[in-house]
C-alpha cells in the first residue's frame, strides 16, 4: 500500500526568486559598506597603535630622565650638605680672632711664613673657584697702613 500524503504550502509561505535577489543585493552592498569600515578601522587601529607605542617611548625616555634628574637632585643635595658644614668650619674660624702680631711688625722670615700659610688658607677657602671653570692666580689685601699686598698663587 502506497501511503500517499497531502502538503499544503500557501503563497505567504514561498519566497520569490526576484525578492530573495534582492535581499542578496542589499546583503552584499551592506557588506561591502562594512568591508569598507572595517579595512578603515584596522587603519586606525594600527596608527593608534603606533602612537601608543611612541607613547610608551617617550615615557620610558622621561621616566629616564627623571630618574637622572632625582640622582642629580641627591647628588646636589650631598653637595650641599658638605657645603653647609664647610660653612659652618669656616663660620667657626671667622669666630677666632688673631692673637698674633700684624704682618708689618714680624721680621721677614715670619713675614714669609704667615703669607705661606695665607696663600694656603687662601686656596683651600677658594676651592670651589675650580668648580665655576676659574683658576684663582692671584689674592691682593689692603694693609692697615693702605699698603697693598698681593700674593701669587
Amino acid at each position: 500500500m502506497t501511503a500517499v500524503r497531502c502538503l499544503h504550502i500557501f503563497t505567504d509561505e514561498t519566497l520569490n526568486a526576484r525578492d530573495i535577489q534582492l535581499q542578496l543585493e542589499r546583503v552584499k552592498a551592506k557588506n561591502e559598506i562594512l568591508e569598507r569600515d572595517n579595512g578603515k578601522l584596522e587603519e586606525r587601529c594600527d596608527e593608534l597603535f603606533e602612537e601608543i607605542v611612541r607613547m610608551k617611548e617617550s615615557q620610558r625616555e622621561v621616566e629616564e630622565e627623571q630618574e637622572k634628574l632625582f640622582k642629580d637632585i641627591e647628588t646636589l643635595e650631598d653637595e650641599n650638605f658638605y657645603l653647609r658644614k664647610y660653612v659652618d668650619k669656616i663660620q667657626e674660624l671667622e669666630e677666632m680672632t688673631n692673637t698674633s702680631k700684624r704682618l708689618d711688625q714680624l721680621k721677614d722670615r715670619q713675614q714669609r711664613r704667615k703669607i705661606k700659610e695665607l696663600k694656603t688658607n687662601v686656596e683651600r677657602a677658594l676651592w670651589f673657584a675650580k668648580a665655576f671653570g676659574l683658576r684663582l692666580a692671584s689674592v691682593t689685601f689692603k694693609a692697615t697702613n693702605d699698603k697693598d699686598a698681593s700674593i701669587e698663587l
